[in-house]
């Protein structure tokens, strides 16, 4: 028999008889609570449902998130579900709605058994990996196993693939700035390609099955697209700092190791002369500054730099052309490499004189003050 669940309704609502169905039948009936839970907006209601109706998954998720403004509520309701209930599907999906509806502090517990289930998956795919190369080019970060396992919870597979997401970041090392920064050479550049387009086959590189499904989810890379269009707008001020981070890093390095290799060379010659070879001599000047403790000596010293006398310690001593090919070696790689490297990355045995009993020098950057130098033609 059809039911009229609204006229029913109204007559449980207002205590009438209702001869014609059994009261423990209507709080049974799913469709009936929901249609009275909506009328009343009274979560209530939920005491007077059946055990069984308790434990009906789709009238679970109608509870939690009509009442998702009332944190203790629907955790009673969750609660009673995922302890009466063995389904690994509907609890992984319950698990992963609690902890994004619950305050942070009253989700965490929710969070913790995502992350376990997540920590266990990828354990797995890593192992898989491990044992089979082949497979390591095709699993990728293992999203087409999560979607053959939960395809039919789009809640799952959107959790999985913004874990995932942030996985690719996390795990490479990947600094979205720099990386948009490397591969184009002005924000207009970025528009051409087309944000969208540059995260799908960005992701593509990872996992072609998770670049697949935020094809037809563009939702979850939207926080993403916010990013690149903050770093467009951040675009002239990144290119400026990155300038000032590159040299200061560039030439704290190179002294470091030409202090450590006791050359006889002067370290400011050495320095400005590869910098002129490399036709980035201004910005060197521009960047090396003096220390701020030496200022108020207000002393100063006029020094000329010699090319001929660094061609000549070059030419005829390899000891110090290792000196300078190093020096070379750490400019180049710290001003115009993608990733610059560490010096102990770059420089594998950072040579040392044997044959000198002191090997600090004195260091050119913190004396000299005001630079004249001789150019020369070479």
């Amino acid at each position: 028999m059809n039911k009229n669940y609204s006229s029913l309704a109204r007559k449980y609502i207002n205590g009438e008889d209702i001869l014609e169905y059994d009261i423990e039948e209507l709080e049974n009936d799913k469709d009936f609570m929901i249609e009275v839970i909506n009328c009343t907006n009274d979560h209530k209601l939920y005491k007077l449902c059946s055990d069984e109706l308790k434990n009906d998954y789709s009238f679970v998720k109608f509870l939690i998130f009509k009442f998702r403004h009332n944190p203790m509520f629907i955790i009673t309701v969750a609660e009673y579900y995922l302890n009466n209930n063995h389904d690994d599907i509907n609890n992984l999906e319950l698990n992963i709605i609690m902890a994004k509806l619950l305050p942070r502090d009253m989700s965490l517990k929710y969070k913790a058994c995502n992350q376990a289930a997540y920590v266990g998956f990828k354990y797995d795919v890593n192992h898989f990996k491990s044992k089979d190369k082949d497979i390591d080019k095709s699993l990728g970060e293992g999203f087409f196993l999560i979607f053959d396992m939960y395809n039919e919870s789009t809640i799952i597979l959107e959790y999985y693939a913004s874990r995932m997401l942030d996985d690719i970041f996390e795990e490479n090392n990947i600094n979205l700035e720099k990386l948009l920064h490397n591969e184009f050479k002005s924000p207009e550049k970025i528009n051409e390609v087309g944000k969208m387009n540059y995260i799908i086959n960005f992701i593509e590189n990872y996992d072609p099955m998770l670049s697949s499904y935020i094809c037809i989810h563009p939702h979850l890379v939207k926080e993403l697209r916010n990013k690149i269009k903050d770093i467009q707008k951040n675009w002239d001020n990144y290119s400026k700092l990155d300038e000032q981070e590159r040299y200061n890093n560039m030439i704290d390095m190179a002294y470091n190791y030409m202090q450590a290799s006791g050359t006889n060379m002067c370290q400011l010659d050495l320095l400005y002369y590869v910098a002129d070879e490399l036709g980035v001599l201004d910005k060197v000047e521009k960047y090396n500054n003096m220390p701020t403790e030496f200022e108020s000596l207000n002393v100063y010293f006029d020094t000329n730099i010699d090319e001929d006398d660094i061609k000549y310690s070059i030419e005829h001593s390899l000891y110090e052309k290792l000196v300078y090919l190093n020096v070379r070696k750490i400019m180049k790689n710290q001003l115009f490499s993608n990733e610059p490297s560490d010096l102990d990355e770059l420089i594998d045995n950072k040579i040392i004189k044997s044959d000198s009993k002191n090997t600090e020098k004195s260091d050119c950057k913190i004396l000299v003050f005001d630079k004249k130098r001789k150019k020369k033609n070479y």
